[in-house]
């Protein structure tokens, strides 16, 4: 299908949907496949254009792909660099690096042994993992010193840039 009949047919499907709020309701889209099927070479052209349509999916979906491993890798060298500044901020205190305002703050990461299960800390749910644990109980009951087998907290420190 050449880049004409694949904007023709673009364009007539972006008309529809304009003027009826970005929809294109099963009658117009009907009325269109209908207007394109009167002859062999008319239904060569929708066929190309589904064709094109799919491969534009599947160009669609690497995209999205390669966009979240971009994420994925910022997120992580955001991370790294946090992790490996945090303690030389942690001992400086607090202070100012022109406009950024630095500085750590304390936090609790709970850390559950696996396939961890106390039915006195969350609910029994389907389909898996079966268990929900309250993870703000459980917080909760270790700050306070009450000992739950299989779950402990980890004392963190994350770097605060304002």
């Amino acid at each position: 299908m050449g880049i004409y009949e694949v904007i023709e047919i673009e364009s007539q499907l972006e008309r529809i949907a304009k003027e009826n709020n970005g929809e294109i309701p099963d009658d117009l889209l009907q009325e269109l496949v209908e207007a394109e099927m009167k002859s062999v070479e008319s239904i060569e052209k929708m066929v190309r254009f589904i064709k094109h349509l799919e491969l534009f999916q599947v160009t669609c979906d690497s995209e999205l792909t390669r966009i979240n491993d971009l994420k994925s890798e910022a997120k992580n060298r955001v991370g790294n660099i946090k992790k490996f500044m945090t303690p030389f901020i942690k001992s400086r205190g607090k202070f100012d690096v022109s406009t950024f305002k630095l500085s750590t703050r304390p936090s609790d990461r709970l850390i559950l042994d696996n396939n961890w299960i106390n039915f006195d800390y969350g609910e029994k749910v389907t389909p898996e993992p079966y268990f929900n644990p309250d993870t703000n109980k459980i917080k909760k009951d270790l700050r306070n010193g009450v000992k739950i087998d299989g779950a402990r907290l980890e004392k963190l420190d994350n770097l605060q840039i304002k």
